[in-house]
């Protein structure tokens, strides 16, 4: 009787670790064909960034070992990390393409010095840490739980056969593992702003019918690039760049996937001897600077800007 219980037993846990295997299904249990590593995804939404470059940013991981998790009779054991895995930093840059609203870059974390001494279900942690730029959102959650499976590699020693990655530092065991916890990784969101320039003549002489030139001059993060209505706007290696546009009474140009650290400063390329007064208001703000037909500079910050430059003339 005690070795039909105990059989029992064994069998139960087996069954659990194939449930568990069929459960996770291939976007959260996926074999990597290597034995001394495992990868993830990372993600860059650009969905709230049209016409923005891609940003020139990098994201740090840090990785500890996970909680064990004592075997039952419907789910295997899970055993705390070990050893001293790598995850390489996460870099993306405006040199990348952008795919679908996004920009998807594929993760290592590298298991090769980890001195596996026994087959089993490995648990570690694994935190993304901040970009430190203001116009990118973290995930939802920074925390993901990777759960890697060793195998005996029919040579006396372990190998790597698969891996299963959760969101959040929650222990999940059987069944846990079908719900919606589970993670390819982590996916993050960039916004950019418009910068929108109307044109105005007033005044009795003021002429309607004329068309009216601007230069736009921008200083922000090396060669990055905006979209004004199909025309691309690229700043240089030292972050400058400009953009000239033509206006006449009422109309109005706008420039789209401009980061919020953007300085800025519009200068109308007129004649002070034609007569006109020049004043400038930024978002409904009366900015005239002291300098004839030039706006004070401007930053973006996290909102559009709408910026009217008024001449006037009697």
């Amino acid at each position: 009787m005690k070795f039909n219980k105990i059989s029992k037993k064994l069998a139960a846990c087996s069954l659990a670790g194939v449930m568990m295997v069929s459960m996770l299904g291939m976007t959260a249990f996926a074999k990597t064909g290597a034995t001394e590593a495992v990868t993830f995804t990372k993600t860059l939404d650009m969905s709230k960034a049209e016409g923005a470059s891609v940003p020139d940013v990098e994201f740090p991981y840090l990785i500890t070992s996970g909680t064990s998790v004592k075997a039952t009779e419907t789910s295997p054991e899970i055993l705390a990390g070990i050893g001293d895995p790598k995850i390489e930093n996460v870099k993306f840059s405006y040199k990348d393409s952008v795919v679908n609203s996004s920009v998807v870059k594929t993760v290592t974390v590298d298991f090769s010095n980890v001195n596996w001494t026994a087959p089993g279900i490995y648990r570690y942690t694994i935190t993304e840490l901040g970009s430190g730029n203001a116009d990118v959102t973290n995930d939802s959650d920074t925390t993901r739980t990777l759960d890697v499976y060793v195998v005996n590699d029919g040579k006396g020693g372990y190998k790597i056969e698969s891996q299963a990655m959760i969101k959040g530092t929650a222990a999940p065991t059987g069944k846990d593992y079908a719900t919606n916890s589970k993670s390819n990784g982590f996916t993050n969101s960039y916004t950019t702003y418009e910068l929108s320039l109307k044109k105005v003549v007033d005044g009795t002489m003021g002429d309607k019918g004329r068309t009216y030139n601007f230069t736009i001059n921008f200083e922000g993060p090396a060669n990055a690039s905006f979209d004004m209505e199909g025309q691309p706007i690229t700043l240089d290696a030292k972050g400058k760049g400009s953009a000239n546009i033509a206006l006449t009474n009422n109309n109005l140009k706008t420039i789209k996937g401009i980061p919020s650290t953007v300085k800025y400063t519009v200068v109308e390329n007129i004649n002070k001897n034609d007569g006109y007064t020049v004043s400038y208001t930024v978002n409904g703000t009366d900015k005239t600077s002291d300098t004839y037909a030039t706006s004070n500079e401007n930053t973006m910050n996290t909102k559009d800007n709408v910026v009217v430059c008024t001449n006037l003339k009697n």
